[in-house]
């Protein structure tokens, strides 16, 4: 091997062990506790980090073999000799979205040598976009097994040695490519894949990659339905000699003597015994599979809530709608507006004013539980209540 490609390994290794340090000393993030089933009151302290896709930057370096074939039909007595070369790339991406990905790369591709003498170095430089497939592509970090194709633009530097007689046709050139990754929920991942980078130029690799940034942890609330708990009645009190106001610490209007839910959010729509309504998701209002048909179950739940808001006229309710993410996600996202939706008509119906009611649709944009389970997608199919003074 010659000084420069001596001179290519050592760099590229040098790569290598300044970006591994960084990934191989990410800490994992931590899980969240298992949904309990059994428990009928709301999770107060309880947090789930969702598995939908995010959008994120993220940095990898590969080494590979390079095939390098200089055209010599115009230099009959040159011939290509050394056609195999160890090859580095350097790589920072962005995920669009989970279709695509867009990527800028350096690749140093080695020395191709001629007899009876001399080489050709090779060094591109380009930016790429690259389209997933696979059941992987929609999770977060694109954890699992995906493929992807890849199609970009590069610009190729080549160094000649002096007694080559060398004269560069093109700089420019377009660039395709095909691989698998492989990418682990706390961003770690690892990719195989060819390129063509050119007409004279194959390059095959084993990369490492880390996708940057912690996960964000949303809060998991499960279903807080009217409150059946009876109010104390306010006893006489003796008249003091000088005259104090009940106190109301969370200022819902309930006294704190009687607040069975003191520190209520401000705002917040709360019954006689300060309890909020309707905020967290409702228990059994379901549709028909693929629909925004009310389920006979369902009409039957949403008639307690028109009796309800019935007793408390000042109350105005938000009803958001949510899906899994099984299917296209724009498709979820309608389905959960028609949901909605369909949930405000029968209210309005039996008698609550629509100004009192807005609806709105989440699709899968807000899990509050695994897609990966039959269990944790029937969660994330849900109908929450949000209510206020």
């Amino acid at each position: 091997m010659n000084d420069k490609a001596k001179r290519c390994v050592t760099n590229v290794l040098a790569g290598i062990s300044v970006l591994a340090v960084p990934i191989l000393s990410a800490s994992a993030l931590a899980q969240s506790q298992p949904f309990d089933s059994t428990q009928a009151v709301a999770y107060q302290n309880a947090y789930l980090g969702s598995d939908a896709f995010t959008r994120k930057f993220y940095g990898g370096i590969g080494f590979g073999m390079s095939w390098l074939e200089p055209d010599t039909s115009d230099a009959p007595t040159f011939d290509p000799n050394k056609r195999v070369n160890p090859a580095g790339q350097l790589t920072l991406g962005y995920d669009l979205n989970k279709w695509l990905s867009l990527e800028g790369h350096a690749t140093t591709l080695g020395e191709a040598g001629l007899a009876p003498t001399g080489t050709i170095g090779y060094q591109t430089v380009g930016l790429s976009a690259l389209a997933y497939a696979g059941n992987s592509r929609h999770r977060y970090n694109r954890r699992g097994l995906s493929f992807f194709g890849r199609a970009g633009y590069g610009y190729l530097q080549n160094e000649p040695s002096a007694e080559i007689p060398f004269q560069k046709v093109n700089a420019t050139h377009l660039l395709l490519g095909a691989g698998a990754e492989y990418s682990t929920r706390m961003g770690l991942g690892i990719r195989a894949e060819g390129i063509a980078f050119d007409a004279d130029v194959r390059y095959g690799q084993l990369s490492l990659l880390y996708r940057f940034g912690k996960q964000t942890l949303r809060r998991r609330e499960l279903v807080v339905q009217a409150p059946t708990v009876e109010p104390t009645p306010l006893l006489p009190l003796p008249v003091p000699a000088v005259a104090v106001a009940p106190a109301d610490s969370d200022a819902d209007g309930v006294y704190d003597t009687i607040d069975h839910c003191p520190g209520s959010p401000a705002g917040a729509a709360v019954d006689s015994s300060g309890c909020s309504l309707f905020n967290g998701v409702i228990e059994g209002v379901n549709f028909n599979s693929g629909s925004a048909e009310l389920t006979p179950n369902a009409q039957t739940i949403l008639s307690g809530v028109v009796s309800t808001l019935g007793q408390y006229p000042n109350v105005k309710l938000t009803i958001m709608a949510h899906t899994d993410s099984q299917g296209d996600d724009y498709a979820n996202k309608e389905l959960s507006k028609q949901r909605a939706r369909s949930v405000a008509v029968y209210l309005v119906r039996n008698g609550i004013p629509a100004q009192r009611l807005s609806a709105r649709g989440y699709g899968e944009a807000q899990p509050i539980d695994t897609n990966e389970t039959a269990e944790g997608r029937l969660r994330n199919r849900r109908v929450e209540f949000r209510a206020a003074q």
